[in-house]
């Protein structure tokens, strides 16, 4: 009996679970990731820094700003590249698991006498 629940459960309910989970799954690796946002924000600064110095003309101390502000927004972008580049691979590698797992989901059940008897026979 426990033999015959385990196969219903199987090839019925675990089934369609397994494909709600591969269909589901991405959206939840891009929540985790949010690329959207990280695509939005991509030039925006890392940090904001503000290195106010008295010392120097107005010039100068207005050519730090801007280059503190360049490196601020350099280093955001790359770290936002990163992480998008990241995401991306999570995201794919990801999805083609989960939709392999879910097609090979009906014969797991059956590979180990499967495999079993192709040892058997080789």
């Amino acid at each position: 009996m426990a033999i015959l629940a385990f196969f219903q459960w199987w090839y019925v309910r675990g089934w369609a679970w397994q494909w709600r989970y591969a269909l589901t799954n991405p959206a939840r690796v891009g929540r985790s990731f949010d690329l959207l946002m990280l695509l939005k924000t991509l030039f925006t600064p890392w940090k904001r820094v503000s290195a106010a110095t008295n010392q120097g003309s107005f010039v100068q101390q207005k050519l730090s700003q801007m280059s503190d502000a360049f490196i601020a927004r350099f280093i955001g972008f790359l770290i936002r590249s990163v992480v998008i580049v990241v995401g991306l691979f999570a995201l794919t590698i990801g999805t083609v698991w989960q939709l392999l797992i879910s097609i090979i989901w009906p014969i797991l059940p059956i590979a180990p006498f499967v495999l079993v008897v192709w040892g058997l026979l080789l």
